[in-house]
């Protein structure tokens, strides 16, 4: 293996996997540089968002109302995640608060009641016991539940 100046391998060396340093580098370089292009296409389209979400053109609508509705959901499931916790966020400040509370007791805004029937569902609603059947012992025949004897053959339920 031939080193260089440094003690680094030279650049006709290749690394275990076949791939020299210099291509190793490349790639991690090309890598490097989509991350921050994509990072910076975020920044900007969240600034754009911010800047328009309330009165975005027409062509960029659609995804400003999808965005809106992703952040109402969001924010859904935020609340009901903390009612498990019996706690709940003030909408107007954001501090937690109890989920019985009435009135938020940082800022004073009246709490509304958060219906959360669109992303939880309804327990099912617990099944009436069956009745128990009675039978008549004599003939077998189905009694009323008030019976005393059998309408049929005489015989005592």
């Amino acid at each position: 293996m031939a080193l260089n100046i440094l003690g680094n391998r030279s650049t006709t060396d290749t690394v275990s996997s076949g791939v020299t340093p210099e291509a190793m580098a490349a790639k991690n370089g090309h890598a490097a540089a989509i991350t921050k292009v994509n990072d910076a296409i975020m920044t900007l389209g969240m600034k754009y968002y911010n800047a328009n979400k309330d009165n975005a053109s027409a062509e960029f609508a659609a995804d400003v109302s999808a965005i809106k509705e992703a952040e109402a959901l969001e924010k859904l499931w935020g609340q009901y995640e903390l009612s498990l916790e019996d706690k709940r966020k003030c909408e107007k400040c954001g501090a937690i608060i109890t989920s019985d509370s009435i009135f938020c007791n940082k800022c004073g805004v009246k709490v509304e009641v958060i219906d959360f029937s669109s992303i939880v569902p309804k327990a099912a609603a617990p099944m009436a016991e069956p009745k128990k059947m009675r039978f008549c012992t004599g003939c077998g025949k189905q009694l009323p539940d008030d019976a005393v004897f059998c309408e049929s053959c005489g015989c005592k339920a």
